[in-house]
């Protein structure tokens, strides 16, 4: 909140510190590690158009979230010393907990086309308004484990004030995940994008699935491969342009050639038929891989 208003985290702290002669804005630069000198944190390395470079400091705050901030600690040689070694890292901290117990609130959203008499007021008003908690009372769950609230305007544009949600939010979770890394180096936007993304979507699933058990509703996952006649993989090169940094093009080069000639990949009517099999399964399979391709990554997993 700013002068009573809702704003951005980005109008709230760094809009009024911009003109300021110590502080340097940096875009489109990716995040490696920090750079240590025995035990004290000096800077950070990371990777821009022209190259890497390693920006120091006196102070260094990590805020990077959940996930990418234990993951570069990890790369810069604090976390599960075993973990680090097996990867080539050399520990620098054997810490244990990086990456470690990882909760998420899973929730169900409703949403809802307003009548204008019911707009918001403006888009920077007040979200929540109305909350309300209360017990699931499954073993072992505490008092007002859940919650349902109402969100209106949903979103920041204009039309938002049309737009509402009515949302259930698990307070109290009891699956716990973990982050892991499996390179050295920072891996490039095309191919953290896609794992991350997939590693959250199962994640979130597994947690629903435990959640809802209790009110005997099935939640499946299927996951297709890659599926050169889809849309969706026809429009993957205009969402890549510009992602890719310079000094990840070979890397990206190899992998994008080595998709031209896949050994095997998935159709749309074998993800039809996946999502026909997890529609009609009574089984407690969670994960229904779709094509020969996710077939065979999940039976290597």
């Amino acid at each position: 909140m700013w002068n009573g208003r809702r704003v951005s985290t980005n109008d709230a702290y760094l809009e009024p510190a911009r003109e300021r002669p110590t502080l340097t804005i940096m875009g489109d630069v990716l995040v490696d590690r920090v750079e240590c000198v025995g035990s004290r944190v000096t800077g950070v390395r990371v990777h821009t158009g022209s190259g890497g470079t390693v920006v120091h400091g006196r102070t260094v705050v990590l805020c990077a979230r959940a996930i990418h901030s234990p993951a570069m600690l990890m790369r810069s040689g604090i976390g599960p010393a075993d973990a680090l070694r097996a990867i080539g890292i050399t520990p620098l901290v054997d810490a244990p907990g990086v990456g470690q117990n990882l909760g998420e609130h899973a929730s169900i959203t409703l949403d809802l086309q307003l009548r204008p008499e019911a707009w918001a007021s403006a888009v920077d008003v007040r979200p929540i308004r109305c909350l309300v908690r209360y017990s699931s009372r499954l073993v072992g769950a505490g008092r007002n484990d859940m919650q349902l609230f109402s969100v209106n305007p949903a979103g920041i544009d204009e039309a938002a004030r049309g737009r509402g949600a009515l949302r259930a939010s698990v307070v109290q979770t009891f699956s716990k995940g973990r982050v892991r890394i499996t390179t050295p180096e920072a891996p490039m936007p095309l191919v953290a994008v896609d794992t991350a993304s997939k590693m959250a979507i199962e994640g979130f699933t597994t947690s629903l699935a435990f959640e809802l058990e209790a009110f005997n509703v099935r939640v499946k996952l299927v996951e297709p491969g890659y599926g050169p006649s889809t849309r969706f993989t026809q429009n993957t090169g205009s969402r890549l342009e510009g992602l890719i940094p310079e000094a990840y093009a070979p890397f990206a080069q190899s992998v994008f050639a080595a998709l031209t000639q896949p050994a095997a990949v998935t159709n749309a009517s074998d993800v039809a038929e996946a999502v026909w099999r997890a529609a009609n399964d009574a089984s407690g399979q969670l994960r229904f891989p779709a094509g020969a391709d996710a077939v065979a990554l999940a039976q290597s997993r």
